[in-house]
């Protein structure tokens, strides 16, 4: 039996800020920095920075960095390209023009990449990173830790408040002047036992992805559990492209405490490095001049055929590379950018798969979200529904990267759209009021009334329990190959866990109650897998990151013109739709064509050269590489 509801005044304490921003990374933390001059507390679940910007490896996308022939048009025509015509091109262009800004941003606070030898600037990637059509990521010597420190640093010299140990549980609206306005939100605070009604004129979701969903086969932290696109959804606001979840070609497939990490991807092949299946026959050659996606859905082709290897792995074979003198200058190279899953590979395969001696046991894992909350350019949720004051960041916000994520634009798009959302919130925070003390008195209660009566609740399921039970048919029917037949199953289940969630056990305990934050976050995954779900079942089609399998393969399984798909909560359901979108110019997509083909063949040249005319070749190349000339 749970709290009466007369007793939600004593149970909820009130404060109030300009701006709340809810998450802990590095999109949470720039759009708090970002937003100025007004008061902003950031809410996170976790401590700060334990999100998946710190375990990142540190590559972040610059325009220009590595290529004095790069643009803005063309940055967002290779992002627009490569994400199958799905984003949205005013949030590309965006990107584009803040690119150098952002990175400076991070550099005053004392981000500090691999330098040239010279000292001269920046040591960029030598080559195009997963997707790129030029050499324009910058790597920095301690990963995600090194951008962790830098966005640390916003902190206290941003003025903005802290709040962990803190899961935000819904937000507040209010009903003025015939529209809906962002009123606050409520918070339940683990570490103090509290629940807060935070009432505030406008509110940042940067909660990151729903990684979690798919656990064990993840290389995300804990905390990503979709909780921002089911707040979202829950507050009238529409999702897109949620059916597009990026997974990472290599990851490991055991032993269990290293499954589903990431030890690599197609750029960091090399030029000779090849696919196997579990019979050693090559799958897919020329890798490294291929994106995150294509790799992946041949991975998940070839296992949901039966080519894969015992643990649904295929084989990742790397040993050409490291061949003679100019294999040891590889191995250097490889071993300074990939250090950690040298470690990692190590520790799971043994000292010969280390030295690229052995073929590494690979499968793709969850990597990204890269649909989510629509927003404009600045992180302003829009559409109908949308409440105003409502704002986006970073893995929650969806429109940029459609069908594929190019390498590093991660780190660069937490910059980016943190800045610009923090600072659109405080303008419309300092333009706006907040609601009448009495009326949020009485929408906060009828908020939190619901999550107050789980309070020991009783029942004959455990939500953790069935959080297992999601996680495991997500990645059954929802992961890297999916089937019509699939994805209704998988609904089907979701429902029965549903009605499992309303009859499980909630202790009354406020201090710290675990089975109360299994409950919200079971809650939020079910919202998002469910629209997750819908989306998949709704694009017949492979495009991007989402491969359908069964039916018929075609040669042409782009649908023209483009489309996302849009995904809003209304009357308890979900009400699905389309966002058309303009296709690139042909020009461009076939001068890509040409440019992948001739990169391609130039590989293929290369390896079949003798191979002391190859030696010299390739020590000279490394040798620049090396020297960051």
């Amino acid at each position: 039996m749970g709290l009466r509801e007369d007793s939600l005044d004593m149970q909820v304490t009130e404060r109030q800020y300009d701006v709340l921003v809810v998450g802990g990374g590095g999109a949470a933390l720039t759009a708090a920095s970002g937003a100025e001059g007004v008061s902003v507390l950031v809410v996170s679940k976790d401590p700060i920075g334990c999100g998946d910007t710190k375990i990142s490896e540190g590559g972040i996308t610059v325009l220009g960095s590595g290529s004095a022939d790069d643009s803005e048009e063309i940055l967002a025509s290779n992002m627009r390209l490569k994400g199958r015509d799905l984003a949205e091109e005013e949030i590309v262009r965006a990107f584009a023009l803040d690119s150098r800004e952002g990175y400076l941003w991070l550099l005053c606070h004392g981000l500090r990449p691999y330098m040239k030898v010279d000292g001269s600037g920046p040591l960029p990637y030598p080559v195009p990173m997963g997707g790129h059509d030029r050499a324009r990521a910058i790597p920095h010597p301690q990963g995600g830790l090194s951008f962790f420190h830098a966005f640390r640093e916003t902190y206290p010299a941003g003025g903005y408040e802290l709040l962990q140990d803190a899961w935000f549980l819904d937000l507040i609206i209010e009903e003025r002047g015939g529209k809906r306005h962002i009123a606050g939100g409520l918070v339940y605070h683990a570490a103090s036992g509290c629940f807060l009604a935070l009432r505030s004129r406008a509110v940042i979701l940067a909660t990151g992805g729903l990684g979690t969903l798919f656990s064990p086969n993840t290389d995300n932290m804990r905390g990503n559990t979709g909780d921002g696109y089911a707040i979202a959804a829950r507050a009238g606001a529409s999702l897109v492209d949620m059916e597009q979840i990026q997974f990472i070609p290599f990851a490991l497939v055991g032993p269990g405490s290293l499954k589903g990490l990431f030890v690599g991807e197609p750029a960091s092949a090399g030029p000779f490095g090849v696919l196997r299946d579990k019979d050693g026959k090559v799958l897919l050659s020329g890798l490294m001049h291929r994106t995150r996606a294509e790799v992946a859905g041949v991975m998940a082709r070839a296992v949901s055929s039966g080519r894969g290897t015992e643990r649904d792995g295929c084989l990742l074979d790397l040993r050409q590379n490291v061949r003679g003198e100019s294999g040891g200058l590889y191995y250097r190279i490889f071993a300074e950018r990939m250090g950690k899953q040298i470690s990692l590979v190590r520790r799971a395969m043994g000292e010969r798969a280390a030295r690229l001696e052995e073929p590494w046991e690979v499968q793709p894992s969850a990597h990204y979200c890269m649909g989510g909350i629509l927003v404009d350019s600045r992180g302003k949720c829009v559409g109908e529904g949308a409440p105003e004051g409502l704002f986006a960041a970073g893995q929650a916000a969806g429109g940029l990267h459609g069908g594929d994520r190019l390498a590093g634009n991660s780190l660069a798009e937490c910059i980016i759209f943190g800045i610009r959302a923090g600072r659109e919130a405080a303008r419309h925070a300092r333009g706006s009021k907040n609601a009448d003390p009495a009326v949020f008195r009485d929408l906060w209660r009828e908020v939190a009334a619901p999550y107050l009566r789980r309070l020991g609740q009783k029942g004959g399921h455990v939500p953790g329990a069935l959080t297992g039970r999601l996680q495991k048919a997500a990645w059954e029917c929802l992961g890297p190959a999916r089937t019509g037949a699939g994805l209704e199953e998988f609904l089907k289940t979701k429902e029965i866990i549903r009605r499992g969630l309303s009859d499980s056990a909630v202790s009354a305990e406020t201090l710290w109650n675990q089975e109360f934050i299994d409950w919200i976050e079971l809650e939020n995954m079910l919202f998002s897998s469910e629209v997750v779900a819908r989306s998949a079942f709704l694009r017949k089609e492979s495009l991007g990151a989402h491969l359908r399998v069964d039916g018929r393969r075609k040669k042409r399984e782009v649908r023209r013109p483009p489309y996302s798909i849009r995904a809003a909560w209304k009357g308890g359901k979900w009400t699905m739709g389309t966002i058309l979108r303009e296709p690139s110019p042909w020009t461009a997509r076939l001068k890509d064509r040409y440019r992948v083909l001739g990169l391609r063949l130039g590989t293929g040249f290369l390896h079949a050269l003798p191979f002391p005319l190859r030696e010299r070749i390739l020590l000279g190349t490394y040798g620049k590489w090396l020297s960051g000339k």
